[in-house]
């Protein structure tokens, strides 16, 4: 939570105000600019885009580095932001700008079919061969030692999609489980180079 590079600089040179440092589950490796992150402290949780990170101010490890966002002057450290649950709100206004090539990518929803049970999100052509398509997984709730769906979404699985084949992203990135808007990010710039962003 800061101010400013020479505030925190400052502050952390007197030993001011040295709260415990819980580290935060983001690592600068998936964050980029333009991630959409949940930024704590002097943003009160707001959802922020990433403008650049710092990891060369003179503060005590712990406090590397300060994340800098497009819509604030104010930083924070990366321990008090945390990564968006990616939902259907969020993932319906989603959209990567048009390019020359391709039309803007967005996401509709789609009513389960025959052999499905749940909806489905699909994005129009990423590029000449796929489309992305996120399947929904849902808790599991016991109530007298019977399991019950639960209505919240635990993680959304992801494919790429061409023709009759789908492509597991664990070719990709190891997993095809995502649950924060910057995974989805990254996807989409890793295999266009275009950013999404909220409409």
């Amino acid at each position: 939570m800061i101010k400013d590079k020479k505030t925190i600089a400052d502050s952390s040179a007197k030993g001011e105000n040295k709260p415990v440092v819980v580290r935060s589950p983001l690592s600068l490796k998936e964050i980029r600019s333009n991630s959409y992150l949940l930024a704590h402290g002097l943003h009160d949780g707001r959802m922020l885009s990433v403008s650049h990170y710092d990891n060369d101010i003179s503060l005590h490890e712990d406090y590397k580095p300060i994340i800098f966002f497009n819509e604030s002057t104010t930083g924070e450290y990366l321990k008090d932001c945390e990564g968006v649950p990616l939902t259907e709100e969020i993932i319906l206004k989603l959209r990567r700008q048009q390019t020359k090539d391709f039309e803007p990518i967005e996401f509709s929803r789609r009513e389960p079919g025959e052999r499905q049970i749940e909806f489905q999100y699909w994005s129009n052509w990423i590029n000449e061969d796929y489309k992305l398509h996120l399947c929904p997984s849902y808790d599991t709730n016991w109530n007298d030692g019977k399991p019950q769906k639960s209505n919240e979404i635990k993680f959304w699985f992801c494919w790429l999609c061409g023709g009759n084949r789908f492509v597991s992203l664990k070719t990709i990135r190891g997993d095809n489980t995502l649950r924060y808007v910057h995974q989805l990010q990254n996807i989409l710039y890793m295999l266009t180079g275009c950013d999404l962003v909220l409409r």
